[in-house]
C-alpha cells in the first residue's frame, strides 16, 4: 500500500490533508470532516478495492453506522470532484463489496516522498503567537460548529413527526436471511405505529428501496419524512450482526446508531431495545402503557416469533407455495406460544387471502374468524386483528352491520391504518355508498401512496361505479409500483374488457394466472374464458371453461367465475346456477353482487333479485 502524504494531486483536484483543504481547478470545495477523511482513505488505498469494513472501521472508528452513511459521504465525495457515478474517473462503486480510487497521482513538489515512511497528517494547533492569530480563529470555528451540530441535534428531535423505516439491508445477499430483514423491519415499522403523533411510512411506502444502495437524506426527502431508520443484516454462521442508524433528514446528522451481535433466536430482543432507544431519541412523550406496548405486541417465546416472521414472509408473496410454506410457520409460532396475538392475525390474515381463491370458504373463513377472534381476546386493541375481522363479516357473513363495526373500530384505534380505510371504501361501494366508498379509498392511496393493493382497490370502486378511465389511472398506477401483482392485473383485465380491449384484457389476466401459479388460478382463468366468448373466440373459450370444469373435481374452482363464463356465451340460467352455489359457498365475489358491471346483464332476472334480497343488499 502507498504510504500516507500531505498533499495528493490528480487531474485539476488538489487534496491537502495538512491544511484539510480540497481544490478543483484552483476552486476550494467543500466537504465535511467523514467526507474528507473517506477520500483520503480511498486515495491512500488505491488501486484496489476498499471493503466498506474497511472505512467503517477507520473513518467511523467506533462509532457503528450503516452503508446508508457510507452511501452519502460517498455522493458528497462525487459530487464536490463532479464525478459521474455511472461513468467514474475517480471513484468507482464495486457492488455489495466497497469502492475503488481509479485516478493516477501526479508528484507535487512539496508532498512527502512516497518512499519515505510518513505518519497520517492531522491539524494540530499549538498555543498563540503574534504570528499565529489564524489558529484562535480556527479554534473558534470548530467549536461554533460543534455547539451548532449539538444544538441542532437537540432541537431537530423535537419537532421530529414523521418517521419512514426503511428496508433492512440483507448484506451479504443470503436468501436465508431474507425473512430476518423484513421482519426486523415490520416489527419496528409496527411497534413505531403505535407512538402518538408520529407518522410511520407504511411497508409499501418504502417498498422500492428494497436491495438497493439507498441515500437515507434523500429517501427522505422522497417520502416526505423527518427521519429516516435504515440498517443492515449479515449472518455469520450462527450469529448475526445487526446494525441500524436513525438519521435526521432535515439536517442530514445522525441521531442514533446501534450494532447487535446476535443468535436468530435474539432477534425479539434485538427489535424491542431498537424500538426503544428510537423513542428516547425521539423525545417522545408517551405514558408508561405506551411504552410497555412497543413490546408487548410481540410474543416473549424467541422461537415463537422467529417463526411468525417467516410465516407472514412466506404468505405475503401471495403464491401457491408461498401461502402453504407460511401457513406452517404460523402454525408453529401459535404452537410455540398459544398467547401469541400476532400470530393469530398472521393465521387469520392467511386464510383470508386463500378464501375462495386456494380454498372453498368454508374450509377457510371459519378458521380465519376463530384466529382474529382469538387474536383480540388476546388484544382487543390489536387494529390488524379488527379488519381481519372485518374481513370475515364482509366476505364470508355478509353480516354488514358488523363489517362496519369492525372497520370504523379499526379507523379508531389508528386512523393512519391504511388498510382499514382501504377495505372500509371497499365496503361501502359495495353496498352502494360510492361516494363515500371512494373517499375511503383515496384516504387509504394518501396514507400508503406506493401501495399497489390501494391503488387496485381504489380502481376497482372506479370500476365499480362505471367510471372505467379513472379506473385505469389507478391500475396503471398500481402496476408501475408492482408490474407482477396479481390482484392488480387481474383488475385491469376487467376494465379493458369493459372497454372492449378484448386482446388487453386476455393479456393482463394471463400474466396474473401465471404469477399466482397453479392450484388457485381460476380466478384469472375464468376472467379469459369470459374475454374470449365476448370476443367471439368460441374454441379458445370452451376450451378454458371445460378445462375449469374438469379441474373443479379435483382443486377449487370459484363458482362465480364460471358464472361470468356462462354469462358471457349466454348461458343465463347456467349462470344464475353457479350464483346460486356461489351463494351457498359463500364466496366473496358476491360481495360485488350490487355493483358488478359484468352481471349487467342479468339484474333483471327476478331470480338475481331474490339473491340479492337474501343478501340484504339495497
Amino acid at each position: 500500500m502507498p504510504l500516507p502524504r500531505d498533499l495528493y494531486q490528480f487531474g485539476d483536484v488538489c487534496l491537502d490533508v495538512l491544511n484539510l483543504r480540497l481544490t478543483v481547478s484552483g476552486e476550494p470545495r467543500a466537504l465535511e470532516p467523514k467526507s474528507f477523511r473517506t477520500l483520503q482513505f480511498l486515495i491512500e488505498n488505491r488501486h484496489r478495492a476498499v471493503h466498506k469494513e474497511e472505512i467503517f472501521a477507520t473513518v467511523w472508528e467506533g462509532i457503528v453506522v450503516t452503508d446508508n452513511a457510507l452511501a452519502r459521504v460517498i455522493a458528497q465525495i462525487r459530487k464536490a470532484l463532479d464525478d459521474d457515478p455511472r461513468q467514474p474517473r475517480y471513484i468507482e462503486t464495486i457492488q455489495t463489496i466497497g469502492y475503488r480510487f481509479l485516478a493516477e497521482l501526479a508528484v507535487p513538489p512539496t508532498a512527502t516522498s512516497e518512499e519515505a515512511p510518513a505518519p497520517m497528517s492531522v491539524p494540530v494547533f499549538a498555543k498563540s503567537s503574534p504570528t499565529q492569530p489564524w489558529r484562535w480563529a480556527v479554534i473558534g470555528t470548530l467549536v461554533a460548529a460543534v455547539l451548532i451540530l449539538l444544538y441542532s441535534k437537540i432541537t431537530s428531535t423535537q419537532s421530529i413527526d414523521s418517521i419512514a423505516v426503511l428496508p433492512f439491508a440483507n448484506g451479504d445477499h443470503n436468501a436465508e436471511v431474507d425473512y430476518l430483514s423484513e421482519g426486523i423491519t415490520e416489527s419496528l415499522r409496527a411497534s413505531l405505529s403505535e407512538l402518538p403523533n408520529l407518522k410511520v411510512m407504511s411497508r409499501s411506502a418504502v417498498a422500492r428501496y428494497q436491495d438497493q444502495a439507498v441515500d437515507t437524506r434523500s429517501a427522505g426527502r422522497e417520502l416526505g419524512v423527518r427521519a429516516v431508520l435504515a440498517g443492515r443484516v449479515i449472518q455469520h454462521g450462527e450469529s448475526l450482526t445487526i446494525s441500524a442508524e436513525l438519521v435526521d433528514v432535515e439536517n442530514n446528522t445522525q441521531l442514533w446508531g446501534g450494532q447487535y451481535q446476535r443468535k436468530p433466536v435474539e432477534l425479539l430482543d434485538v427489535q424491542n431495545e431498537i424500538a426503544q432507544q428510537i423513542v428516547d431519541r425521539l423525545h417522545a412523550q408517551i405514558t408508561r402503557a405506551q411504552r410497555q406496548r412497543l413490546t408487548t405486541r410481540q410474543t416473549t417465546n424467541r422461537e415463537a416469533y422467529q417463526a411468525y416472521l417467516k410465516g407472514r414472509y412466506f404468505a405475503g408473496q401471495f403464491t401457491q407455495a408461498g401461502l402453504t410454506k407460511g401457513l406452517a410457520y404460523l402454525r408453529e409460532a401459535i404452537g410455540l406460544d398459544p398467547t401469541y396475538a400476532l400470530a393469530y392475525d398472521g393465521l387469520a390474515y392467511y386464510h383470508a387471502i386463500s378464501d375462495d381463491i386456494t380454498a372453498p370458504p368454508a374450509d377457510s373463513m371459519p378458521q380465519a374468524a376463530e384466529a382474529a377472534r382469538t387474536a383480540l381476546r388476546l388484544d382487543d386493541s390489536l387494529v390488524e386483528a379488527h379488519v381481519e375481522l372485518g374481513t370475515v363479516h364482509f366476505f364470508y357473513d355478509f353480516d354488514w352491520v358488523a363489517t362496519e363495526r369492525e372497520f370504523m373500530r379499526a379507523i379508531a384505534l389508528n386512523a393512519d391504518y391504511a388498510p382499514a380505510h382501504g377495505y372500509y371504501g371497499w365496503y361501502l361501494t359495495s353496498q352502494g355508498r360510492v361516494e363515500q366508498g371512494l373517499q375511503e379509498s383515496r384516504q387509504a392511496v394518501a396514507l400508503d401512496p406506493l401501495s399497489p393493493e390501494f391503488h387496485s382497490l381504489l380502481g376497482w370502486n372506479l370500476y365499480f361505479a362505471r367510471r372505467y378511465d379513472q379506473a385505469l389511472v389507478e391500475l396503471e398506477k398500481a402496476l408501475e409500483i408492482a408490474p407482477d401483482y396479481p390482484l392488480g392485473l387481474y383488475i385491469l383485465g376487467q376494465i379493458y374488457a369493459q372497454q372492449q380491449r378484448y386482446t388487453e384484457a386476455i393479456s393482463a389476466e394471463q400474466k396474473a394466472a401465471e404469477i399466482f401459479g397453479i392450484g388457485g388460478n381460476s380466478w384469472p382463468l375464468a376472467e379469459i374464458a369470459r374475454d374470449y366468448f365476448l370476443a367471439g373466440k368460441l374454441p379458445e373459450a370452451n376450451k378454458i371453461l371445460h378445462d375449469l370444469l374438469d379441474s373443479a373435481a379435483s382443486s377449487h374452482v370459484t363458482p362465480f367465475g364460471l358464472a361470468t363464463i356462462y354469462l358471457a356465451s349466454g348461458g343465463q340460467d347456467q349462470a344464475i346456477a353457479q350464483l346460486e352455489q356461489a351463494y351457498t359457498q359463500r364466496s366473496w365475489f358476491l360481495d360485488n353482487l350490487q355493483v358488478d358491471p359484468e352481471l349487467d346483464s342479468v339484474r333483471s332476472d327476478p331470480r338475481f333479485k331474490a339473491l340479492s334480497a337474501r343478501m340484504n343488499l339495497r
